[in-house]
């Protein structure tokens, strides 16, 4: 597997961590994944959330479903997993007393940073949501706090993943279907 270049993963880590972070918290925790194991794992926990998203739709809209490219876990020469460390004493606790969830909105800010960094390297973010938070962080750190999953691609590998797929859903949303599983 060929990875994105460290001078260039550095670039980006370096745009994440320099969001805004609320009491200056940085809470963020960035861990590059190189390991075909772990990918290997992350993969397998997408693949049963995956099983149960796709039992939640019916019809045509499940076979639709089956037919798209939800994840780039394997295929992208990157990943990145994200941890929210709402748990640290960093900031010592400033803007969290009455709003705790501005440590979530802090590592969002990150991953925002990251994302628009990424593109103006010509760098596609993916955001893998279809995942058992407790599962992954099983896989990448037993204990740790909120977890999410990046496949990092350069742009011309991303179209080759599943452009037609993304069409047929959006264009269902287009053309006014909803994608809820009961309509």
């Amino acid at each position: 597997m060929c990875h994105l270049p460290e001078d260039l993963i550095s670039r980006l880590l370096t745009a994440a961590h320099s969001a805004p972070s609320v009491g200056l918290m940085q809470l963020s925790r960035f861990i590059v994944i190189r390991d075909p194991a772990i990918r290997s794992d992350v993969y397998g926990v997408f693949e049963r959330a995956n099983v149960q998203a796709a039992a939640s739709y019916a019809g045509g809209r499940r076979e639709q479903y089956a037919d798209l490219k939800l994840e780039g876990i394997l295929e992208a020469p990157q990943n990145l997993c994200v941890l929210c460390d709402s748990g640290s004493g960093r900031g010592h606790g400033l803007g969290r007393q009455t709003m705790p969830e501005t440590a979530l909105y802090s590592t969002v800010c990150a991953i925002h940073n990251l994302w628009l960094a990424a593109r103006s390297e010509g760098v596609v973010v993916g955001w893998v949501s279809i995942l058992d938070p407790e599962k992954l962080r099983e896989v990448l750190h037993p204990g740790s706090p909120d977890a999410r999953c990046l496949p990092l691609s350069p742009l011309r590998q991303w179209l080759r993943l599943g452009a037609r797929s993304r069409t047929s859903w959006m264009g269902a949303a287009r053309a006014g279907r909803s994608a809820r599983p009961d309509h």
